[in-house]
């Protein structure tokens, strides 16, 4: 076990939505370290949110966010990023990839569950 370290569940998002709707899903980030971690995330897109942009962890601990895709003014089409986890002055450095597919009003679609581990 390292002295610090951080996991992700789920360990990647994604959505489809069609253009104005949003959609909210579980992120917990899990302490796998040894020390409390002083955590600061960055997300520099305006169709993903994350309810929280900086907290502490203690050694062995898990805090749950609601990461938040927001379709709303988008155009359709695919979108990718990540969002980037620092703690320790940047020593720790971890990174989540996100996707959203924003679809026109007129298109149907059914939603499947998927699930990343």
């Amino acid at each position: 076990m390292t002295v610090y370290d951080i996991a992700f569940s789920p360990e990647a998002l994604y959505d489809a939505l069609h253009v104005g709707e949003t959609s909210t899903y579980p992120l917990t980030i899990t302490n796998t370290g040894l020390e409390a971690i002083n955590w600061n995330a960055v997300i520099t897109d305006n169709w993903a949110n994350l309810s929280a942009l900086s907290g502490t962890i203690e050694a062995g601990e898990s805090v749950t966010l609601d990461f938040t895709f927001n379709a709303a003014g988008m155009l359709p089409g695919d979108y990718s990023s990540s969002m980037s986890f620092t703690a320790f002055d940047d020593k720790l450095i971890k990174e989540i990839i996100i996707g959203l597919k924003v679809l026109d009003e007129d298109t149907d679609f059914q939603k499947n569950s998927i699930t990343f581990t």
